[in-house]
């Protein structure tokens, strides 16, 4: 059976909002601006929509896909983009799938590149569930369905916004519901406030609070001198008393630096900028908040950043810098009597805890809540709060609160409110999430939080939300903790969004032997090394070249079936990685045999020694320190001159070496004579008077070096976009894999007399397309192309070969 793309959505489609198409595509479809299409796919479930990022999903017994029921059926819909025509096989997990409205069976089906319509259904089963749509095509084994390549109308989503300003805004703190979905938002501790407060900031604040932050949430709703007898209330509440710091110039400028290098900024910039802090606090009260905001702060929206006591005071210093004097200009006070008692009576504890007081007001559940009243009328009365709402904030809420009493919560959903939750945590500040891109300006990447339930075991999500548990221990870029309630939530619900079970059995069947797995991670190429701690550090070891996740935790941390795929091809799940394919994607005995045993080795990584090639005696002369190829090639993930951190040297029989540049998706350079010396790197990872990372040492005669890059595309004279895709082993000699300008090209370079021979294969080449050889002295560059022009073909096979001259 054979299925022709669907007409709903052609190709191409929005690269801007389609996320990582883009980069799989190599950038350079051409962009139709009448198509708009965001990542995902609807869902609909009890009368409520939302987008979510694939279709996988695991449900706990009670739970709900939304919380409108606990029994009700999902429906899911989206295009899926096909990529490369060929015969697909789908596998959904207990649920009815359509494609193109066809349904789908076991067996295979043929799609066309492009658009086909995913349409995926399942009624909600008693007890545990889980959701989930694997395929395998052309040129990958089964896995799941990337999210990247699921997109959708974005004006077929109901919105949301009602429910998010309603937990926002703290509107359930006072209108109490039964549902197991909305959540409480509390807002700052007043116990002690006046010891950590100005009092003209307190009076201030509370007259206008978005004149000191725009995006305050704090109502207004009392009299003008109900305000000044809380002002005085509030500044008299002491706290304990502490000596104000000393603080230099120099505080206020490392402040500086760490606001940026941790990431603050990410946040707080110019949507929640914080100006004027030295006129609400001082040095001392900010430095203890920065300590545990969650003391002061408790609904963990400002998380803890696992602060030094010197780090709290620099960035203390450097906040309080910052004045705006009009919240320094004294206003009249009231009493302080009158004021302990509007606060009992108004409200205020709905919202904020005040040690020795309780809440001395009720309002109307949500349930018996009238949207056209109270908070949400047009003119709203004396002793209501009063809310800066925009028509349409207004609206939404109103829209959420009628439907809600014509539709109640009655079921848990946390997959349901998780997207809510992570845009309340402003996690996509630092991280992509579901095919957005983070907003944050960062200086260091944050690893993207798409699927990574099925990435992360729950305990070790649990454990880096509320501890300083760091996998790249190199990086500034601080992951914060959110407290124990939110990071046990966020750790449920992340797997289950996930379709993952959290907490449940994770093994790789048949066990490895952790020995032979230390082997691998090692560089003693004779045990069969694979060099992972070139990039990998291993407990306290730094990697010996460039920085990647440190490896000692790898068992607690990952999951193993996400690490299976993960090796057998890295490039599947993150485009672009500089992890070797070290088995061509395929699942051999090889393959699994290297999986079990380095999966056993993290799992003993505690109870054994570090992998081969850390210590100093590990790089005695003669060793692994200098490898050899003999009749099978070498291949070395290590740092090498001229070449950027993703470089692979390659040793090939017959005494020529090259170096291919991974991160630049090319051939550098080629030498004769011995193969590389990493003595360096495995004594020092970097040289002390220059502070940059070692490098290999050539043993050799560099004969050819790459000019600008080879392979054009449309114009011959443009340097084209290339993204790289990995490589496999041929009789132990590597094929690499890139992406030009949206080719795929094959490439395998194997000795020659005199020189090299490249053997280049090229899939879909649809379009004008050069070889440009090198302008290279002392060496003669042939074809098999007709002048170098590669001609157009499903398959495009050619030849290019450098040999010294006579």
């Amino acid at each position: 059976m054979q299925w022709r793309p669907s007409q709903r959505t052609p190709m191409p489609f929005h690269l801007a909002s389609h996320g990582l198409v883009g980069i799989l595509t190599g950038g350079i479809l051409a962009i139709s601006p009448d198509l708009q299409a965001d990542p995902g796919l609807n869902t609909t479930s009890g009368g409520l929509e939302l987008t979510r990022p694939w279709p996988q999903l695991a449900l706990a017994p009670g739970e709900g896909f939304t919380p409108a029921s606990s029994a009700a059926a999902i429906e899911w819909s989206a295009d899926l983009s096909i990529f490369r025509a060929g015969e697909y096989r789908f596998f959904p997990d207990s649920a009815s799938l359509r494609i193109d409205g066809h349904e789908v069976g076991a067996g295979p089906i043929r799609l066309e590149a492009g658009n086909h319509r995913f349409e995926f259904s399942s009624d909600r089963q008693e007890g545990w569930q889980r959701l989930a749509v694997d395929w395998q095509g052309p040129g990958f084994s089964r896995e799941p369905i990337p999210p990247r390549l699921f997109s959708h109308e974005p004006e077929a989503v109901q919105a949301l916004e009602g429910r998010a300003l309603f937990e926002d805004l703290g509107c359930a703190n006072c209108h109490h519901s039964d549902s197991p979905s909305i959540q409480k938002r509390r807002g700052p501790v007043l116990t002690g406030l006046g010891s950590r407060m100005k009092p003209a900031w307190i009076r201030q604040w509370l007259d206008e609070p978005e004149r000191f932050r725009s995006w305050a949430t704090m109502p207004t709703m009392l009299s003008d001198s109900e305000r000044a007898d809380v002002a005085a209330f509030l500044s008299g509440l002491g706290g304990e008393s502490l000596e104000e710091p000393r603080v230099r110039k120099s505080n206020e400028e490392r402040g500086r630096t760490t606001f940026q290098s941790f990431g603050c900024g990410a946040c707080h910039s110019a949507e929640l900028p914080l100006r004027g802090l030295g006129s609400k606090t001082t040095v001392g009260p900010l430095q203890r908040y920065l300590l545990d905001p969650l003391r002061y702060s408790p609904d963990g929206r400002m998380p803890s950043f696992h602060l030094t006591e010197a780090e709290a005071l620099d960035l203390a210093a450097y906040l309080a810098s910052s004045r705006d004097p009009a919240f320094e200009k004294p206003l009249p006070m009231g009493s302080q009597t009158r004021g302990g008692e509007i606060v009992t009576a108004s409200g205020c504890l709905a919202c904020h805890e005040l040690q020795g007081l309780a809440v001395g007001s009720q309002a109307p559940s949500l349930e018996a809540l009238d949207e056209t009243r109270g908070c949400l009328s047009e003119t709203v009365s004396a002793g209501i709060p009063r809310y800066r709402l925009t028509a349409a904030e207004r609206e939404a809420l109103r829209q959420f609160v009628a439907a809600y009493r014509a539709v109640p919560d009655v079921a848990p959903a946390p997959t349901f409110d998780l997207p809510r939750r992570l845009a309340q945590l402003r996690c996509r500040a630092c991280h992509e999430i579901d095919g957005l891109n983070a907003t944050g300006p960062l200086a260091e990447f944050a690893p993207p939080l798409t699927g990574v339930g099925d990435k992360l075991k729950s305990g070790w999500i649990e454990r880096i939300l509320k501890t300083e548990a760091r996998t790249l221990d190199w990086q500034e870029l601080r992951m914060p903790s959110y407290g124990v309630s939110h990071a046990e939530w966020l750790a449920d619900a992340f797997a289950k969004a996930s379709g993952i079970v959290p907490y449940g059995d994770d093994s790789l069947g048949s066990p490895g032997s952790h020995l032979d797995g230390r082997d691998r991670l090692g560089v003693d190429g004779a045990s069969g090394g694979l060099g992972c701690i070139g990039c990998h550090g291993w407990d306290e070891f730094p990697p010996l070249g460039e920085n990647g996740p440190n490896l000692f935790e790898a068992g607690k941390r990952l999951r193993s079936g996400w690490f299976r795929r993960w090796m057998r091809d890295p490039a599947r799940i993150l485009a672009g990685t500089s992890m070797p394919n070290y088995f061509g994607g395929k699942e051999s005995p090889e393959f699994l045999g290297a999986v079990r045993d380095l999966w056993a080795a993290f799992r003993s990584a505690p109870d054994m020694p570090p992998p081969f090639g850390f210590k100093t005696a590990d790089a005695s002369p003669g060793g692994e320190a200098k490898p050899l190829p003999t009749d099978k090639a070498v291949v070395i993930r290590w740092d090498m001159p001229e070449a950027t951190p993703a470089a692979i040297a390659v040793g090939l029989p017959g005494g020529v070496s090259y170096c291919f540049d991974a991160g630049e998706s090319r051939l550098r350079y080629a030498w004769r004579g011995g193969f590389i010396d990493m003595s360096r790197t495995l004594l020092s990872k970097k040289n002390r008077e220059t502070n940059l990372t070692e490098t290999a040492e050539i043993l050799g005669e560099v004969f050819f070096r790459e000019g600008a890059y080879p392979i054009r595309s449309t114009d011959r004279e443009r340097i084209p976009q290339t993204r790289f895709r990995g490589y496999r082993l041929i009789e132990s000699i590597p094929e690499f894999r890139y992406d030009v300008d949206g080719v795929t090209v094959h490439e395998r370079i194997v000795p020659i007399q005199g020189g090299l021979a490249r053997h280049f294969r090229l899939e879909g080449v649809e379009r004008p397309m050069w070889f440009v050889p090198a302008e290279a002295d002392g060496v003669e560059i042939r074809s098999s192309l007709d002048g170098f022009q590669i001609p157009p073909g499903d398959s495009v096979v050619f030849e290019v070969t450098v040999v010294t001259k006579e």
